[in-house]
């Protein structure tokens, strides 16, 4: 199955602005509505004020970093009984060590970057249970 053109909404945590645009068009190519943040603590913000299928977090932001605000949606989803958000850590960081730190964290996935365009798609219908087949003429 396919989703139609917007149905994944996915929350994209980014300060790099040129990683983040690259991550978005290449996201919006794949069928998803992106709400972008620049750090934790907005992402966070846009989490109490909107519903996402998937996140995916930069760990090194400005004011609140991808895993402590990753750990906070954790605790709020256990005192809530919420259900669990997938969350993606995008990070050049990823030794083993550091990716165990992740997954620790409450990480569902870790992609390294630079992502090439299909582990991208391959990680966003892994965790949305959807093909994403990308728009290859939006990626221009």
């Amino acid at each position: 199955m396919t989703r139609n053109r917007g149905a994944c909404r996915l929350l994209l945590a980014a300060d790099d602005e040129a990683g983040a645009l690259y991550a978005e068009v290449v996201l919006r190519s794949c069928g998803c509505s992106v709400r972008r943040t620049a750090n934790g603590l907005q992402a966070l913000q846009a989490l109490k004020a909107e519903q996402f299928d998937i996140a995916f977090f930069d760990v090194h932001m400005p004011h609140m970093d991808g895993l402590t605000a990753m750990r906070r949606i954790r605790a709020l989803e256990d005192e809530q009984r919420l259900q669990r958000l997938p969350i993606i850590i995008v990070t050049a960081s990823v030794f083993p060590e550091q990716v165990r730190d992740c997954i620790d964290a409450g990480a569902d996935g870790v992609l390294a970057k630079p992502f090439k365009i299909e582990e991208l798609r391959h990680t966003l219908s892994q965790w949305t249970g959807a093909a994403h087949v990308i728009d290859r003429h939006n990626l221009a």
